[in-house]
């Protein structure tokens, strides 16, 4: 992704704690993904304006993270969570047109 992923310290925490998701992860996870899809979460209890977006991608050690955020105008992503994703989230994600 070319956008700046900015990840507040309490997600980053959270991350870690309940989805023992690394920072380092979670980076290169953001930076290896080619962005050809970035899924729109528009469950009404989720939605945000700008729209949280979602994306999986396999890290470097072989672990499949659905990372989500949100960007804004200017190009910056805020990092709402980052965790390992379920097969109903891979699903989802190829159904939309992601490859992994």
């Amino acid at each position: 992704m070319q956008e700046y992923l900015f990840i507040h310290k309490t997600i980053e925490n959270k991350c870690l704690i309940k989805h023992n998701v690394l920072e380092n992860e979670i980076r290169e996870a953001w930076q290896s993904y080619d962005g050809t899809v970035l899924v729109t979460d528009d469950r009404e209890e989720h939605r945000t304006n700008p729209p949280t977006v979602w994306f999986v991608v396999k890290t470097s050690g072989v672990r499949l993270l659905k990372i989500i955020a949100v960007i804004d105008s200017d190009g910056v992503a805020y990092l709402k969570s980052a965790y390992d994703a379920n097969q109903k989230v891979i699903n989802l994600f190829r159904k939309m047109g992601g490859v992994i």
